[in-house]
Formats: C-alpha cells, structure tokens, sequence
C-alpha cells in the first residue's frame, strides 16, 4: 500500500516531491527544444534574407 501511494505521489506531483523530477526534467527538455527550433528558424530566416536582399517586400 505505502509504495503504491508513494508512487502515485510522485507521478502526479513529481516537481514538488522531488525538486527536479520527471516533471522538471520535462519542462526543461521542452524548454529547451523551443529554444532551438526558435534559433533554427531564426537562422534559417537570416540566410534567406541574405541570399535574396531584393526580395524582402
């Protein structure tokens, strides 16, 4: 019983039982890949502005 609750405790709750849990760790990945993408995608956009200076309208 007490490990089923401890278990249940942890998966709905994971960042505040454990600083950084599940839960953090998550947050964190994710945080970090939008970060990426948004670098990509900002990169991606300067090269392109770059390559055609004309064709910026």
């Amino acid at each position: 019983m007490m490990n089923d609750t401890a278990m249940n405790g942890a998966m709905m709750n994971g960042t505040m039982m454990q600083g950084m849990g599940m839960g953090g760790m998550m947050m964190c990945m994710l945080f970090a890949l939008l970060l990426f993408a948004v670098l990509i995608l900002a990169g991606i956009a300067l090269i392109k502005q770059l390559r055609k200076p004309a064709a910026i309208a």
